[in-house]
């Protein structure tokens, strides 16, 4: 028996998509360590960077495509929609800076996520690589 749409939205959400952006930040680690040998891995980094860009934009997509599945009988608030945008810009910047290692973009996207998990993971991964980061 296949798996129905909502089954599909959860393998694909929570298998394929964080196992995509894994495969990628191991790769930027591996293409970063074959010129700086003596670093510490930064893949942690890396997946929070790519994610930080790439969850924004799914969702920006998302966003458009039931906005306009809706046509006439939606009622945007505008000031809404403009913060959403707004935060997701912010944080599609701050992946980007992430990636090339910024110190203030990965604090950010620390607090940012409101996850207290997240929190502990990067005060002690950040912790550990503070200066190495730029």
């Amino acid at each position: 028996m296949m798996p129905g749409p909502f089954e599909l939205i959860i393998i694909v959400g929570l298998i394929i998509y964080p196992l995509t952006i894994y495969y990628f930040a191991k790769r930027m680690d591996a293409r970063f360590q074959l010129n700086n040998p003596d670093s510490k891995r930064f893949i942690w980094g890396y997946f929070t960077g790519i994610t930080s860009i790439s969850t924004p934009i799914l969702f920006l997509i998302i966003d458009l495509l039931l906005m306009s599945d809706l046509g006439d009988e939606l009622v945007v608030d505008v000031g809404l929609m403009t913060l959403s945008i707004s935060l997701k810009v912010v944080v599609i910047f701050a992946g980007y800076w992430a990636i090339k290692k910024d110190k203030i973009a990965l604090v950010m996207l620390t607090i940012i996520s409101i996850n207290p998990i997240i929190w502990v993971v990067n005060f002690f991964y950040l912790r550990r690589r503070w200066d190495e980061l730029n």
